[in-house]
């Protein structure tokens, strides 16, 4: 679950090194829970990613212009503007709304995923179903970068 987490390497082994090579793409991630968003924001660190993290939804929509994110996380929950009015203002914009959009919420009602999904968003979870290293495979895979679990052709 998200909300644990582990213990990133014990105490007689070293911490885990840098990624040997940046993959060149940028993630924004907009969560309020700081938490949360730090825990994330390291996997994806050490998965090669630049990230960007935004608080709250004004400043993701300042980010998302500014940063031109290849992927982003959006919380649906957030102070100032919701992740679903996010998704409403950026999905009249054609700079904005090409961008792959992955939620990550609490909401888990069936009528909140439908009503994402008819925004456009590339994939949905839930916070309480879903681990960090289901989101990395899910970005990797909505930026076609092959995963642990995929084999190149």
């Amino acid at each position: 679950m998200i909300g644990t987490m582990p213990e990133e390497h014990p105490q007689n082994q070293q911490p885990p090194k840098p990624p040997q090579q940046r993959l060149g793409k940028k993630v924004l991630l907009a969560e309020d829970d700081k938490f949360l968003s730090t825990l994330l924001r390291a996997k994806l660190l050490k998965e090669g990613f630049d990230v960007q993290q935004a608080f709250d939804g004004e400043e993701a929509y300042r980010y998302l212009r500014d940063y031109k994110p290849d992927v982003m996380i959006l919380d649906i929950i957030m102070p100032n503007v919701s992740g679903f009015e996010f998704l409403e203002k950026i999905s009249v914009d054609p700079q904005l709304n090409r961008i792959p959009i992955i939620v990550l919420t609490n909401l888990g009602q069936d009528e909140d995923v439908e009503k994402a999904k008819r925004l456009g968003v590339a994939a949905y979870f839930i916070k309480t179903n879903t681990s960090i290293s289901d989101v990395v495979e899910a970005i990797k895979s909505t930026l076609h970068i092959p995963t642990a679990t995929t084999t190149p052709s």
